[in-house]
């Protein structure tokens, strides 16, 4: 769940990855060994977003809560004026 101040922005589950996120790593694994560009070692893997992306604003603060992670809060500057 994102959260802005206003209340949640974007809530999603990790279905949205294809079902489920090692769903979405399998896919991406073989996607790129038939592209002949396996994944080597060191290589950061992402198995993709569990809900909408929303547009951010500048100057809000939201926080990402993940269940049975945690949370992080991002905040954004003010655009210069």
């Amino acid at each position: 769940m994102i959260e802005h101040a206003l209340g949640p922005v974007s809530v999603g589950t990790r279905a949205a990855c294809l079902g489920d996120p090692l769903s979405a790593t399998l896919w991406l694994a073989n996607t790129v060994a038939k592209a002949g560009r396996p994944h080597r070692e060191g290589d950061t893997i992402l198995s993709g977003a569990r809900g909408p992306m929303v547009p951010v604003k500048a100057g809000a603060a939201y926080v990402v809560r993940i269940h049975g992670l945690g949370s992080v809060l991002a905040a954004f500057a003010k655009e210069p004026t």
